[in-house]
């Protein structure tokens, strides 16, 4: 299941708003230091109005959960970093615990060699 933090991240980056990252909900937003006052505004009322259960919302989804079933050694990669970013507030210290969330794919046989 892809989150919604991952549709409204992508969301705001695809309209061009300089953004780290999304958590929540609620929403928080964590913008980049070149950030303008124009863009935190439309920032927001991005946020604001974001529903994902909307039908553009839906392909999206779609086309992120393709994405993410990738099974190529990008595709593992891609699915470590996700889960990586996903445990922000307890990211891997080590390589350890980074290998302990991308291992189960590759053991899983969800990568190609």
């Amino acid at each position: 299941m892809i989150n919604e933090a991952f549709l409204l991240d992508q969301t705001l980056k695809d309209s061009g708003i300089p953004i780290v990252g999304v958590s929540g909900p609620p929403w928080r937003v964590d913008y980049q230091p070149e950030v303008t006052p124009e863009q935190r505004v439309q920032g927001a009322a991005i946020v604001a109005g974001f529903n994902p259960k909307e039908p553009h919302k839906l392909q999206r989804r779609k086309d992120a959960k393709a994405l993410l079933a990738d099974p190529s050694p990008e595709g593992v990669l891609r699915r470590g970093l996700i889960r990586t970013l996903g445990q922000q507030f307890n990211p891997p210290k080590t390589l350890e615990q980074l290998r302990a969330l991308i291992v189960p794919d590759i053991d899983a046989g969800n990568c190609d060699e």
